[in-house]
């Protein structure tokens, strides 16, 4: 029975270990000299609406999302964070760190996209929040990362990272049309 025990710890260890999930460093500026592979530097800043100021401070929220393939993003669990705090480090994550990519194992690639919003003091807690808010958001376009690291391999930095600029979303058609024929009803009222 012990034997049984310790040959399926041992395949579990095995399996974890091979099929681990894959690891990359959440970051959208990170300084050096090497210009390619993995480990190559990033500078994507983010863009306050208009594309004037770098976003700053705890003001905004700014979350990665990853997967498989752009048609299965999701969040990438632990990533969600805000914006550094000085006027020098604007536009740029507050601290890069390394997360697990759902569903994708270490040595696969990802899809991978950073998205952004004015988090309303932080009364906007999500994506689908700010998506709804009326609030200013903005996502980068979709990357494909470098094999992911896992074990003792390095998870890559987000190479390929555009920068990306918020926006604040404009009233749609059908806002517009009801209010118009609110209009037309209260001065049908009036008369």
């Amino acid at each position: 029975m012990k034997k049984i025990f310790v040959l399926a710890a041992a395949m579990a260890c095995a399996y974890s270990a091979a099929f681990g999930q894959g690891q990359v460093v959440f970051n959208n500026r990170v300084t050096g000299t090497q210009t390619t592979g993995p480990q190559a530097v990033v500078d994507a800043k983010v863009l306050n609406v208009g594309g004037i100021n770098n976003l700053i401070g705890t003001g905004f929220t700014i979350e990665l999302w990853g997967g498989s393939s752009e048609a299965n993003l999701a969040l990438v669990p632990n990533s969600t964070t805000t914006f550094r705090t000085s006027t020098t480090g604007a536009g740029y994550v507050l601290a890069g760190i390394t997360v697990n990519v759902p569903g994708v194992a270490a040595g696969e690639t990802a899809a991978l996209q950073v998205r952004a919003w004015d988090n309303n003091g932080g009364t906007v807690t999500s994506w689908a929040a700010a998506l709804a808010s009326g609030r200013a958001f903005g996502s980068s376009p979709t990357l494909t990362s470098f094999p992911l690291g896992g074990g003792t391999v390095q998870p890559p930095n987000l190479v390929g990272l555009q920068g990306f600029t918020l926006a604040v979303p404009e009233p749609s058609t059908f806002a517009f049309a009801g209010l118009g024929l609110l209009g037309l009803v209260m001065a049908r009222r009036k008369k």
